[in-house]
């Protein structure tokens, strides 16, 4: 009885223990992410490596290529990073940041705004070399405010991922959120939702007079498309070695 009763304590201790509160850059709100995700923060990402790491490919190439773009643009102290596996040793990323500027989930769901941001999207994914489709927008109903989600497929070879683009009003500033997944990932979406719903700083600010520079701030911040940055890094080395 004894050992059983010990066990059980031992097994409510587990259950009992608080989910790890990843504050956002820029105050606008924390996630609390379940167990199974890593978070990079300011000190990981701008360290060479982390033990964290992962071991399996092309997850752990993807996630480097990731964490050194951020310590190219010297933006680590701006972003956060949250990683896990997922089918078949595919990574799953959440890219976290915000910019300055005030908005309104019914403004970024007009037709103009979302012009907007899909331009600048499109324009910085096909940037990096790969080829891009727009795969439609959105709201994702994860926020009681609403949101805007933009989705988008990149190609370059055989290589092929799925990213999702997530603009959030946050009072007087605006969160951003991008997932990098898979399409044979079957359990991304599930779980890329089930964090980005407990962003507790979803609020609308005020209407704003025009879209442009946080749109573009909040693209060009947000290193759009860095997923691709492994493909370019590629690229250069073969350029190097011939």
């Amino acid at each position: 009885m004894r050992a059983i009763a010990v066990t059980f304590a031992c097994l409510c201790s587990i259950v009992l223990l608080p989910a790890q509160q990843v504050q956002l850059p820029g105050a606008t709100g924390k996630l609390v992410p379940a167990a199974g995700w890593t978070v990079l923060q300011a000190n990981e990402l701008a360290a060479p490596s982390r033990a964290s790491d992962p071991a399996a490919e092309p997850a752990r190439t993807m996630l480097l290529a990731m964490v050194g773009e951020l310590q190219q643009q010297k933006r680590t102290a701006e972003h956060v990073l949250l990683h896990q596996l997922g089918a078949g040793d595919a990574l799953r990323c959440i890219n976290a940041w915000s910019v300055p500027g005030s908005a309104t989930a019914k403004a970024l769901l007009q037709a103009d705004a979302v012009a907007q941001v899909r331009e600048a999207m499109l324009t910085s994914l096909a940037a990096a070399g790969a080829k891009v489709a727009f795969a439609g927008h959105d709201d994702p109903k994860l926020f009681g405010n609403g949101s805007l989600r933009l989705r988008f497929s990149l190609q370059q070879g055989e290589r092929h991922w799925l990213l999702q683009h997530h603009v959030v009003p946050a009072g007087d500033r605006v969160q951003y959120f991008e997932t990098v997944a898979l399409p044979g990932d079957a359990g991304a979406a599930d779980a890329f939702a089930a964090v980005l719903r407990t962003f507790d700083g979803a609020v609308d600010g005020t209407p704003p007079s025009t879209l442009t520079n946080m749109v573009l701030g909040g693209v060009c911040g947000g290193l759009a498309g860095i997923a691709t940055a492994m493909w370019r890094r590629r690229r250069l080395q073969r350029a190097a070695q011939r």
